[in-house]
């Protein structure tokens, strides 16, 4: 794991650490001292590099085995990036002082958005919010299978007298009715933990407040970018505002209310009289 490697690193006197790892550690060093969990919950993060241009956690620091939390490139200093290495899906090359600048300039993160970034994150690793989706999906999906077993006791077998056609409808009427329910409840509730996760990240302080409301920003910015450059499937993908396009329900939270929620935090804040 990242985060084991850099310990070993850091244990080693004689070895010269590469300078984008010293960065990386460094914040997230920095970013654990500001963080509320219990010294038990930040021994059971480790960190690790991802692909790709977004955070990424997997577990959670109150289960057994502990959680990841991905990094991407582009929380490592801009100076030490390659951006003449970066490709486009359905690009060979890319002009990126011209038609690419839009894209670098929101891939370039301020140290405080890179530290909410990495908070809000840390604060995501929560087992019970998996947990909280499992439950909901085990309900949705087994009241179906007892309001039929209701049905058959009481009315004598009823639904397995009709014809396998009408019986195998009638199911899948009774199962559409509970996944139903549980996309009306799961995304909502999904919803919730984010904006939770967003202000326990931007309460930590002013400065991260500040970088979430940049990196939400940023966010925009670059998917409207990625939107641009990609043609007809960036248009698929991306809203003109930069939200992620879904066909019925949103199963994350769109950026522009994560952005609007921080806005309306600091708006509140700058209120409050001292």
């Amino acid at each position: 794991m990242w985060l084991q490697i850099v310990n070993h690193l850091a244990n080693e006197k004689d070895v010269d650490q590469p300078k984008a790892i010293n960065d990386k550690w460094s914040g997230c060093t920095n970013v654990l001292k500001d963080c509320k969990l219990e010294k038990e919950e930040k021994n059971k993060l480790n960190f690790f590099n991802v692909i790709g241009v977004d955070l990424f956690h997997l577990g959670g620091t109150n289960s057994l085995y502990g959680a990841l939390v991905g990094i991407p490139f582009m929380f490592e200093e801009s100076n030490q990036i390659n951006y003449s290495n970066l490709r486009l899906q359905g690009h060979d090359t890319i002009d990126w002082v011209i038609d690419g600048q839009d894209l670098l300039d929101a891939l370039n993160l301020s140290d405080k958005a890179k530290k909410f970034g990495l908070m809000r994150e840390i604060y995501s690793c929560n087992i019970w919010d998996t947990m909280d989706n499992a439950f909901i999906s085990t309900g949705c999906f087994l009241f179906p299978a007892a309001f039929i077993r209701k049905i058959n006791v009481k009315r004598d077998d009823v639904i397995l007298k009709l014809s396998l056609g009408r019986r195998l409808g009638f199911y899948l009427l009774c199962y559409a009715v509970g996944y139903t329910f549980y996309r009306c409840l799961k995304d909502p509730l999904k919803h919730l933990t984010a904006k939770k996760h967003d202000k326990m990240s931007a309460e930590t302080g002013p400065d991260y407040l500040e970088g979430g409301i940049e990196f939400y920003k940023k966010a925009l910015m670059r998917n409207k970018a990625l939107r641009d450059l990609m043609g007809p499937r960036g248009e698929k993908m991306y809203d003109k505002d930069g939200n992620e396009n879904y066909f019925l329900l949103a199963p994350k939270l769109p950026i522009r209310k994560r952005l609007e929620y921080l806005q309306n935090l600091k708006t509140e804040q700058e209120t409050v009289p001292a």
